[in-house]
């Protein structure tokens, strides 16, 4: 898929369509909440201390895209937005945002709908990365933003709303013309967030012996399964390691190879 859509690219390219310019950014909060927006925040890993939030959404009438990037200060100093309807919230996993999202908003749990790209790409594409940076790079009309995280931290606070957005409109119509995937989405895996939430909240009881006990066996296994998977390939391949993994499979192995040659004589 990904070189598929990278190919996909090259007539965009060809007609000066694709990278288009990252939306201009404003910095200060919305008065109204719009109806429906990309949310993400920025804040440090450590301490848990909120640096800024960002959010993109459509404008009526035209559907022209507004990028909004809010600094702590500016957030704290002004009103709350006012709320006329439950909003639609999109996020990249939403768990990591959702704490903010109320506190700096004035909204509860039930007074909003959310969706989540990380899932809606989970569900759809199981074997590949669900990352933002990987997400925007396959959707996303803007270029990637990722890097900018310590040279322009306002650009990348924005790129991860605007990415977060156009990457929505295309999983969910991926999700549309696949009814079984849509179903997993909507019924399970987007109601795991509340379920998540309330365990990370309250935390789950776990029988810590018999926990242990399981979790050293089972490393146990991992390790047998290693020191296994070196002795066969006659070098110190990291099992964990994906591209190891795929080196020896694919190139020492040619696993790739017998498969077609196996397809070929049926």
């Amino acid at each position: 898929i990904y070189a598929k859509m990278d190919w996909a690219k090259i007539p965009k390219i060809l007609k000066g369509t694709w990278p288009r310019k990252p939306t201009p950014i404003l910095d200060t909060p919305p008065t109204v909440l719009p109806r429906r927006f990309a949310f993400d925040t920025e804040f440090d890993p450590r301490e848990g201390y909120f640096l800024r939030y960002s959010m993109a959404y459509p404008t009526l009438p035209t559907g022209e895209l507004v990028v909004r990037v809010v600094e702590r200060h500016d957030v704290e100093n002004n009103p709350f937005p006012v709320v006329t309807a439950p909003p639609l919230v999109i996020a990249h996993h939403i768990l990591a945002d959702i704490g903010f999202l109320e506190q700096y908003f004035n909204l509860k749990e039930g007074d909003y709908h959310y969706d989540d790209t990380m899932h809606q790409h989970a569900v759809l594409w199981a074997g590949l990365d669900h990352d933002l940076d990987t997400l925007g790079s396959l959707y996303a009309p803007i270029n990637r933003w990722k890097h900018l995280e310590q040279s322009n931290p306002r650009v990348y606070s924005g790129g991860d709303a605007e990415g977060t957005y156009y990457c929505r409109t295309a999983l969910d119509k991926e999700l549309n013309a696949d009814p079984g995937s849509r179903r997993v989405y909507d019924d399970i895996q987007i109601r795991l967030v509340s379920h998540i939430r309330k365990a990370k909240r309250i935390g789950i009881k776990v029988l810590q012996e018999p926990s242990r006990e399981i979790a050293k066996d089972l490393q146990g296994k991992v390790d047998d399964l290693q020191v296994e998977a070196e002795a066969l390939a006659g070098w110190p391949i990291n099992l964990k390691s994906n591209l190891h993994t795929a080196q020896q499979l694919f190139d020492s192995e040619r696993l790739l190879e017998f498969a077609i040659t196996k397809g070929a004589k049926k």
